[in-house]
């Protein structure tokens, strides 16, 4: 049997050399999943909830603290309730004091009673975030809301931004709201992988919207936005033909 030929055995080192260098990318990118998903996480100081907020401290099973902010309508105006609520989840970007003001003021001259619930790891609220935890999370914050004499239980909305929609949509395959708000919906998190020639199975936070959305009843908003570099606009068409 000959030895393989000199030049041969440069292609077969720098095939290996390639797979090593891919190796050590994926591996970067694996790590850096906390920072990629949840870029807004982290201890920082939080300005104060906007005038005629309640501020609730939800203490959940594994002992993290996570924060609510909870304003209702004006009783003068729109009586004492029960009001429909809107529970509105920010990207993963924001936490729930940026622009609180204007959403809530505008959705409580409506009639609506507005929640904005935080996730684990962002603001006050204690804890690391991923899709299990924060999504088991807003399951008990729902679970508690509805149980207030304020709030009419039969109608819930979800209304979700870019990472909030994914949060939105696997909450509403476990608590079925009334109807859904999606503004720059994903998909799926795991095929953005591809976007950056990593296998999607790497992902650690997959948030299969396709699979907890699928034949969703009630009636739900979507909003595209053509040019949004994060969420592609096609996720938005993909997970209407589903609904």
């Amino acid at each position: 049997m000959t030895a393989p030929s000199p030049r041969r055995r440069r292609v077969w080192r720098v095939l290996a050399m390639l797979l090593g260098l891919y190796a050590v990318y994926c591996g970067v990118l694996y790590n850096a999943q906390p920072l990629l998903f949840f870029p807004g996480a982290g201890p920082v100081a939080t300005l104060p909830p906007p005038a005629g907020t309640r501020t609730l401290r939800l203490m959940h099973p594994d002992g993290i603290e996570t924060d609510l902010w909870l304003r209702t309508p004006r009783e003068d105006t729109h009586g004492s309730g029960p009001h429909p609520l809107v529970v509105v989840l920010h990207g993963n970007g924001d936490r729930i004091d940026r622009g609180a003001d204007g959403v809530m003021r505008w959705l409580n001259e409506l009639g609506f009673a507005v929640a904005l619930p935080e996730y684990r790891g962002y603001g006050a609220s204690q804890g690391e975030p991923s899709e299990e935890a924060v999504t088991a999370d807003l399951v008990r914050t729902v679970d508690q809301l509805v149980a207030l004499p304020e709030i009419d239980r039969e109608r819930v909305v979800y209304f979700g931004t870019s990472l909030g929609t994914c949060f939105g949509g696997q909450l509403a395959a476990r608590r079925p709201p009334a109807g859904l708000i999606l503004r720059t919906p994903f998909l799926r998190t795991d095929l953005m992988a591809l976007r950056h020639f990593a296998p999607p199975f790497l992902v650690s936070h997959p948030f299969r919207n396709d699979r907890a959305l699928a034949g969703f009843p009630a009636p739900t908003l979507i909003l595209q936005h053509t040019r949004d570099e994060v969420a592609p606009p096609d996720d938005s068409t993909a997970l209407a033909a589903l609904l």
